[in-house]
């Protein structure tokens, strides 16, 4: 076949399955009623590393009872923005539309950065698919597709419209995806192409390993795939020494990047990932809830607590897990003392896997609600049909 032909056939290929996720998502996101993502505390987090404040929009009792999609824009992060101090992913595309909304004298709006992470999400599937299509012919075209679906349903596009990091990593990760193909497809063709084969690689590697805390868990594929683009790119070139301590750098820049963000972030990350661990986990899957709070010597009040996030505002517990009295929750928990509790209690552990296996593929919906009258809304579930049938 004509290259030339060959190449439009690629790009119409990825370029209609492109179009339809961007068409879906709008549907998904815009579609009567509107959803939107409440806020469960988190936000007070994120927002200070974004530029980004409360503002006079919403009143405090709003806060948490219905869905925020305006802010107040305080700075532009630049610190956050050149990797100087350590900031989300999220930054990124906040900063843009901070920019964008501040132009014009407007607040914040998770609208805007929504469509915009849409948009980038579908010209990061138009090159995944097109690279794959390059790769493997039809085949990598149908794979295109069954990821472009599987991104569809479960409810994952409706983190868009937030200040999660569910959306980012999504967005990241697909990006990731589509630049390492791409770059294997480049080393497929005869001519040089240099940094133009990894670069892209590498500087979305560094948006997917600070898009979230759990992010640290791909930082090894994540390397590799990024070293190996570089040497083989590298072996091409006539400056081999140069190349590969450019790779060398951009390794150990990746490296630094993500194990800074992870450990700026662990302590607030491991003390909430603990709270949930014991409160959602061994408590839920109990037969006797305060005979467990009795062995871990805690108060037996605590009850009232079980299954509320770790983010809620400090009245909204018995004990908050950020108030003055935490250290009456943290000072006899520990990951080694709910290890031990479950290899005790054999019976507690598989009646917590049985609650989490049937949810397998699915994505927390609890926050996302309609934004006109925060009823609770969830959209192209099709993962819990299948789960059904």
């Amino acid at each position: 076949m004509h290259p030339k032909r060959k190449r439009t056939q690629q790009n119409a290929a990825a370029g209609g399955i492109a179009l339809l996720v961007l068409l879906a998502g709008l549907l998904l996101l815009f579609g009567t009623p509107r959803p939107g993502m409440l806020d469960t505390g988190q936000y007070d987090l994120i927002l200070p590393q974004l530029g980004l404040s409360r503002g006079d929009v919403y009143t405090q009792a709003e806060y948490y009872t219905r869905p925020n999609e305006l802010f107040a824009i305080d700075s532009m992060p630049w610190s956050g923005l050149l990797q100087v101090t350590s900031a989300p992913a999220l930054v990124y595309p906040a900063s843009l539309v901070s920019a964008v909304c501040g132009l014009f004298g407007q607040s914040f709006s998770t609208v805007c950065l929504a469509v915009l992470l849409l948009l980038l999400l579908s010209a990061a599937i138009f090159v995944l698919t097109k690279s794959l299509y390059a790769l493997f012919g039809g085949l990598g075209m149908f794979f295109g597709g069954i990821y472009s679906a599987g991104i569809l349903c479960g409810n994952y596009l409706l983190y868009l419209n937030s200040l999660y990091p569910t959306a980012m990593f999504l967005v990241a990760l697909t990006a990731f995806a589509a630049a390492v193909f791409r770059g294997w497809a480049l080393l497929r063709q005869p001519e040089t192409h240099g940094v133009s084969v990894w670069l892209p690689a590498a500087l979305c590697s560094l948006l997917l390993l600070t898009a979230s805390e759990f992010s640290i868990v791909l930082l090894l594929p994540v390397v590799i795939s990024v070293a190996v683009l570089g040497f083989r790119t590298a072996k091409r070139s006539p400056r081999f020494a140069c190349r590969t301590a450019c790779v060398v750098l951009a390794v150990l820049a990746l490296t630094f990047c993500s194990v800074r963000f992870t450990a700026q972030n662990a302590q607030e990350f491991n003390k909430t990932n603990l709270y949930h661990s014991f409160f959602d986990g061994v408590l839920l899957a109990a037969d006797d809830p305060e005979q467990v709070l009795t062995d871990f010597d805690m108060d037996t009040g605590l009850t009232a607590d079980i299954g509320k996030s770790a983010y809620l505002s400090e009245d909204a517990y018995y004990i908050s897990p950020n108030g003055d009295r935490a250290n009456e929750i943290f000072d006899h928990l520990s990951y080694t003392h709910i290890v031990t509790y479950y290899a005790s209690h054999p019976a507690a552990l598989l009646r917590l896997t049985g609650q989490i296996l049937p949810q397998a593929g699915h994505v927390d919906t609890a926050r996302c609600v309609a934004v006109d009258d925060a009823s609770p809304l969830t959209r192209a579930d099709y993962w819990d049909l299948l789960r059904r049938f």
